[in-house]
């Protein structure tokens, strides 16, 4: 009965976390970007095309192909994540509404969960229906229909890009669960998506500077480790869409899948006790 009762609070908090991200000012200005992202990416697919179709053997392109040049804006799909979650519980603080909702019958750990979820599925929303417009316009631009089964891929892709993005939901949380202002919430978000960008750049040079002078292969596990942390480096979406065994570290797709789900959660298990400890 407890357990129902909590979960029904995690849904009631995460439902009020979405309506009113979605009724913000902030909800229409990041889908714009999204929209432009959507339309920027079909537009060069398209336009690709009609360059080369005639070179273009029968089923080569496909209209999947928008895919990779969206994914030329995931670090900034990421940046928008944290700026949607950034200041989810520091602006509670501020506004000392954190204070009655504490007050009534719900676990710290239900408003944490809850605050995750209606986060991640605004990002949810805003990804899978750029996703969706930049895959049809390419369809009815070119004219050319998806490949057996493609539709199916594109799905996966989808899920797995929103399971990458939802990481990025979990730092925003963790970040705005240690800080009392909305300011410093959005600063601390954006300086961790930096620094986990640069932990990915220093393991690149780190490998290429350890293969110097040796035949190309795969970095060095303390390299890849570096790579690993920034998890933009496990992005599964090119993965399922590409149909390769593993990705560029020599990690297949589910090790990829289980290091996210576990990076999300090791956050989630910080910020809940971080919370469950603070002095409100």
């Amino acid at each position: 009965m407890e357990m129902q009762t909590e979960l029904n609070n995690v849904w009631i908090v995460a439902v009020k976390e979405f309506t009113d991200n979605v009724r913000s000012k902030r909800f229409i200005l990041i889908g714009i970007f999204y929209l432009a992202i959507a339309l920027i990416c079909a537009a060069i697919t398209v336009y690709l095309y009609s360059l080369t179709k005639g070179d273009i053997l029968p089923g080569m392109f496909t209209p999947a192909g928008v895919f990779s040049f969206m994914g030329i804006f995931n670090s900034i799909l990421a940046l928008l994540s944290l700026v949607i979650a950034a200041d989810s519980i520091s602006i509670e603080k501020k506004d000392r509404t954190i204070y009655q909702l504490l007050a009534k019958p719900v676990e710290r750990c239900s408003v944490l969960l809850g605050k995750f979820i209606g986060c991640t599925g605004v990002v949810a929303l805003f990804f899978s229906a750029s996703a969706v417009l930049a895959y049809v316009l390419t369809i009815g631009l070119t004219g050319v229909l998806p490949a057996s089964g493609e539709v199916v891929s594109v799905v996966e892709g989808i899920i797995g890009m929103v399971l990458l993005l939802a990481v990025y939901v979990a730092i925003a949380l963790l970040v705005s669960t240690v800080t009392r202002n909305t300011l410093i919430s959005v600063i601390g978000a954006i300086m961790a998506w930096a620094g986990l960008m640069f932990l990915n750049m220093l393991g690149n040079i780190v490998g290429m500077a350890s293969m110097s002078g040796q035949p190309m292969g795969e970095y060095p596990l303390y390299a890849n480790v570096l790579k690993w942390l920034d998890p933009m480096s496990h992005n599964v979406m090119d993965l399922i869409l590409s149909g390769q065994a593993v990705d560029a570290s020599g990690l297949p797709l589910w090790a990829n899948v289980v290091i996210l789900v576990a990076y999300m959660g090791i956050l989630l298990l910080v910020s809940i006790e971080i919370f469950n400890r603070m002095d409100l």
